[in-house]
């Protein structure tokens, strides 16, 4: 079986034998590179976190397709939550509580995109204060928690909330305590 010298990093899936592998992968934000076997139509992908390259490969070639890889999603840094509540970015990582675990999994899943502040309210695990403010507290908590993994969410009032990396500028202002 081919590997890549950093196997923790791109995992090498053999497509299309290795569906469900795939999809853990992709769910998880790991870098993969699909092994297409025996003539296989390659799967049409527009994930900048997956490449594809026929069977049989040279190490040569794997190693320069792991290298491109790594190049393209580097421009396009995603969190990843993993299933003990462990929230990870750009090197470095936080342990959530269950109630946050369900508010952050959300915002991860729509990295980059808004959340209506309905969906999470109605999360089996989300914060049942009665008031309609235990969300709002929620997620100031989980501000202060992700900052220093350079991440944070944004309101917008009325709608709902957007993850996304902090600007060097904001996260200098969260570091000073404002």
């Amino acid at each position: 079986m081919l590997t890549t010298p950093d196997e923790d990093k791109v995992r090498i899936v053999r497509w299309p034998l290795e569906t469900a592998k795939r999809e853990r992968c992709r769910e998880a934000g790991a870098l993969r590179i699909l092994l297409v076997e025996n003539g296989a139509k390659p799967p049409l992908t527009a994930d900048l976190r997956e490449d594809w390259v026929r069977a049989p490969v040279s190490r040569e070639d794997l190693a320069a397709r792991v290298t491109a890889l790594r190049a393209k999603a580097g421009a396009y840094r995603v969190p990843t939550l993993d299933v003990d509540g462990e929230l990870r970015f750009d090197g470095r990582s936080v342990v959530l509580s269950r109630a946050e675990v369900a508010i952050v999994s959300v915002l991860v899943r729509n990295y980059g995109s808004l959340v209506a502040r309905e969906s999470l309210a109605h999360l089996p695990d989300a914060p049942r204060a009665g008031s309609r403010n235990a969300l709002d507290l929620h997620v100031m908590r989980i501000r202060r928690r992700i900052a220093p993994l350079g991440l944070g969410i944004s309101t917008a009032w009325g709608r709902g909330y957007l993850l996304q990396e902090l600007t060097q500028e904001a996260q200098g202002q969260d570091a000073g305590g404002t």
